[in-house]
């Protein structure tokens, strides 16, 4: 997994631990974002290459499961405990929790695809450039 091994697996961790530790999400997002922001994803629009910083669509992704969080709550497909009786936006901080887990999501699956990359091209041999 490289450098971002280490915040994955605090990530992963925190999720799991939350309850009996103190709150890591900033901390792990922090980390996330020193091991990650020279990493850069691009994109084409029309017919230009455009990038950014890896960090930014983890928070932009996070921040749009957000507002589909409270879009779904608003309209009832579930409702968390202080939102019996009354809707009530859910806390801005939650944003953090989408960030984290888009942010291990993708290490998980790049590793999954390295691994099965590697694991495939072991089964066909070597490539033979002509």
């Amino acid at each position: 997994m490289g450098v971002v091994g280490a915040p994955a697996v605090a990530a992963y961790a925190h999720f799991n631990s939350h309850h009996w530790i103190p709150d890591l999400r900033i901390p792990i997002l922090i980390m996330f974002t020193a091991v990650t922001w020279r990493m850069r994803v691009w994109f084409t629009v029309s017919d230009r290459r455009h990038w950014m910083p890896l960090p930014v669509p983890f928070v932009l992704i996070g921040i749009f499961l957000w507002v589909a969080e409270n879009v779904a709550t608003y309209f009832g497909a579930w409702e968390y405990p202080d939102q019996e009786g009354v809707w009530r936006m859910v806390h801005l901080g939650e944003s953090s929790s989408w960030i984290l887990l888009v942010s291990l999501s993708f290490v998980l699956v790049s590793a999954l695809m390295r691994h099965r990359t590697s694991r495939d091209s072991s089964l066909t041999g070597p490539t033979v450039a002509h």
